[in-house]
């Protein structure tokens, strides 16, 4: 009975913790959500924008009675259409719409990445919102290189890439599924270029194997892109 009531406190107790982050007003509509590995998600909002959640990505969107607003947990997301004054926040960036714009949004242990297109937006460190820099149309925040992988393509089904250093390109290909993806370290630097449909694994490690001399070995701990051997 303790152990129910310790759990209900402390669910109760985040709860009030994310109602707060938001500012929330009684005309708010928080939705959640959460996909899984290779299953991106996708939902039109009620503005008429296109919002493509890649995998195992966790999001937080609020729609209503105010500038749309969403907290990005962990993962990307390309908005398509966001809306001037939209707010996307990630542990480390707060990214702000000057003008209706494609968004991409990245959240990661690096700090994260931005990218605008067909609009612009500012970006600024979490929780210091005076310290901004513009994003024009076409520009990338680093710290986080792209290294050749087209960071939009995610909303096609497909990883595309050129001249991606392998080591790069597995990385990338083990963020849409379940299992660890690998290279030896003698074939990082190989250079990788092609489009690979992110919802066919067997099939996108079949055509690398095509394209560069290596093997890709199946084990329990997952798949390792080795040299061939002899």
């Amino acid at each position: 009975q303790g152990r129910r009531l310790c759990l209900a406190a402390m669910a109760a107790g985040v709860a009030l913790a994310v109602r707060q982050s938001w500012q929330a007003g009684p005309a708010e509509a928080l939705a959640h959500w959460t996909t899984g590995p290779a299953r991106p998600g996708r939902w039109t909002l009620a503005d008429g924008s296109v919002l493509h959640a890649n995998a195992n990505t966790a999001l937080a969107l609020r729609t209503e009675g105010v500038a749309p607003h969403l907290a990005l947990l962990r993962g990307e997301i390309a908005w398509l259409g966001a809306a001037r004054g939209a707010v996307v926040e990630t542990p480390h960036l707060r990214v702000h719409t000057d003008a209706p714009c494609a968004l991409l949004v990245r959240a990661d242990a690096q700090g994260g990445c931005a990218a605008a297109r067909d609009g612009a937006a500012r970006v600024a460190p979490a929780g210091r919102h005076g310290a901004t820099q513009p994003l024009p149309p076409g520009a990338t925040l680093h710290p986080w290189d792209w290294q050749g992988v087209d960071p939009w393509a995610f909303t096609e089904g497909v990883l595309s890439v050129r001249q991606t250093p392998l080591a790069v390109f597995a990385a990338e290909l083990a963020r849409h599924h379940a299992r660890a993806i690998g290279c030896d370290p003698a074939l990082a630097a190989l250079r990788v270029s092609g489009t690979f449909q992110l919802g066919d694994l067997d099939g996108a490690l079949a055509l690398l194997a095509r394209l560069l001399p290596l093997q890709v070995r199946h084990g329990w701990g997952g798949v390792r892109l080795a040299a061939l051997e002899g």
